[in-house]
């Protein structure tokens, strides 16, 4: 007898093997025909068929597709989260952006070009997307990193800062959070490449933090930031600006300069070259003067002659950020450290390097 070509293609196929219907009802039935029958067996393969938007459900825009595909979504009772929101997503996010980081620094080194099995545009969809999952601060040197990077000379073919500006838009909702230490850097960034922030994360995010009604909470830094983002992309700085830094001046305790967290508004706005009132630059010279004066009638101690130094610095016109910060700037070589060799290896790196 011989065997149907239905039986017999898939041992010919693809390297199928006719043991897979050693013990088959439909084989037995196959083989023990005895004539010739109009009986045809079709076989069918499909290749892919699979739905990503029900594999990986973007939990963010649920109750959108639930309004585009209502047939075919899946309940949202019934969605296993890939990462939980937990310590455990920021140790996968963190091992994430080290790996891409670490990968463009080796190319960069050696002058070559980053190949990638996918486009660049979904490489800056990536990591500003596992950005969003754990926003932090060291996660935003990261992405700045991996950005600055793939933003020099020899990838302009590939990369256009609208894939950043994209990314972030996309993701905003996630990045800019209650906490501006964690995102302000990449304002910075915006500012010095020319990255441009669309109007409502401006609005929504940074200004509605700075203009804020109860002007003792507005961070300085932010405000900082803003300015350079401002000058850099041909904004002009808002009165209301400079009006928040007078205030907060105005509320530094004298006597308690190097207690008083309010001091900060002198370490950062000391020299910065964009506040046209001249009335700012006084108001500081006048604190220092009075802060000076204070630590002089103190007694003689290792305190005294360090806040004599600090003082000395900022009255120089010294101050804690770089102003005329540039994309330059950025090129100094990173390190950024794996969870293995940061837990289990403490002992070898210095703590201050573990975000560089």
């Amino acid at each position: 007898k011989a065997l149907p070509a239905g039986v017999l293609l898939p041992s010919l196929i693809n390297g199928f093997s006719l043991k897979a219907f050693g013990s088959s009802s439909l084989l037995a039935a196959l083989t023990a025909a005895n004539e010739e029958t109009d009986h045809v067996l079709v076989i069918i393969q499909l290749n892919g068929g699979n739905d990503g938007l029900n594999m990986v459900i973007p939990l963010e825009y649920y109750d959108n597709l639930a309004l585009a595909r209502p047939n075919i979504i899946l309940p949202k009772n019934k969605i296993i989260k890939l990462v939980q929101d937990s310590d455990e997503q920021r140790r996968i996010v963190s091992y994430l952006l080290t790996v891409i980081v670490n990968k463009v620094e080796i190319h960069n080194e050696s002058d070559e070009v980053v190949e990638l099995s996918m486009t660049y545009l979904d490489l800056i969809t990536l990591i500003f997307f596992l950005h969003s999952m754990y926003p932090c601060y060291v996660s935003t040197k990261k992405i700045i990193r991996i950005c600055t990077l793939l933003l020099q000379e020899k990838y302009e073919d590939k990369i256009k800062k609208e894939f950043i500006e994209r990314a972030i838009d996309r993701f905003k909702n996630k990045i800019f959070t209650q906490y501006p230490s964690d995102w302000v850097d990449l304002i910075i960034f915006c500012g010095s490449y020319n990255i441009r922030l669309s109007k409502y994360i401006l609005d929504e995010f940074v200004e509605k933090q700075i203009l804020t009604e109860n002007e003792i909470e507005i961070d300085p830094r932010l405000l900082a930031g803003l300015i350079i983002y401002k000058k850099t992309t041909n904004n002009l700085i808002a009165q209301e600006f400079e009006k928040v830094i007078k205030s907060n001046l105005a509320r530094i305790h004298s006597k308690d300069f190097f207690k008083d967290p309010q001091s900060w508004w002198v370490f950062i706005f000391c020299n910065c070259p964009y506040t046209e009132l001249d009335s700012i630059k006084l108001d500081i010279k006048t604190i220092l003067a009075e802060v000076v004066r204070i630590n002089s009638s103190t007694p003689n101690c290792t305190s005294k002659s360090r806040k004599e130094y600090l003082l000395k610095y900022l009255e120089d016109n010294n101050g804690f950020i770089i102003w005329d910060f540039n994309s330059e700037d950025y090129y100094k070589k990173f390190y950024f450290y794996t969870r293995s060799r940061t837990l289990f290896n403490a002992d070898v790196l210095d703590p201050f390097e573990l975000s560089w």
